[in-house]
C-alpha cells in the first residue's frame, strides 16, 4: 500500500484535468470527503498538494506528446493550467508561473 498525504489524493480528484470539474462539483467532492473523513483538508496543504499533482500531470502530458508521439493528452493542458493558476493564486508561485500558465490556458491541440 502506498502511503502519502491524504490531501494529495483528494486534490487529485478535485483538480482532475480529465474531468475539469466546475466549482460546484469541486465543492460537492470536498463535502463527500468531509462526510467520510470527518475533516476538511487544510487549505494551504491541499493547494500545495494540488500544485504538485498538476505540475506532475503537465510534465507528463508534454513528455508523452514530445517523446512518445501521443498527442491525445495535449487536450488536458488547458484545464490543468487553469487549475494550477487557481491553486497558486496568492502564493509565491503565482507571479513566476503567470506568463506560462496564461499561454497554457489558451493551448488547443
Amino acid at each position: 500500500m502506498r502511503r502519502g498525504r491524504q490531501e494529495y489524493d483528494i486534490a487529485s480528484l478535485v483538480f482532475d484535468p480529465y474531468m475539469d470539474h466546475s466549482e460546484e462539483d469541486r465543492e460537492a467532492i470536498l463535502s463527500i470527503w468531509e462526510d467520510i473523513s470527518e475533516d476538511r483538508p487544510e487549505t494551504t496543504i491541499f493547494h500545495q498538494c494540488a500544485t504538485q499533482r498538476l505540475m506532475q500531470a503537465l510534465g507528463a502530458y508534454g513528455n508523452i506528446a514530445k517523446n512518445k508521439g501521443d498527442e491525445w493528452y495535449l487536450q488536458f493542458i488547458a484545464p490543468a493550467a487553469r487549475s494550477l493558476a487557481e491553486v497558486t493564486a496568492g502564493t509565491p508561485l503565482e507571479k513566476p508561473l503567470a506568463p506560462v500558465l496564461a499561454k497554457a490556458t489558451e493551448f488547443a491541440p
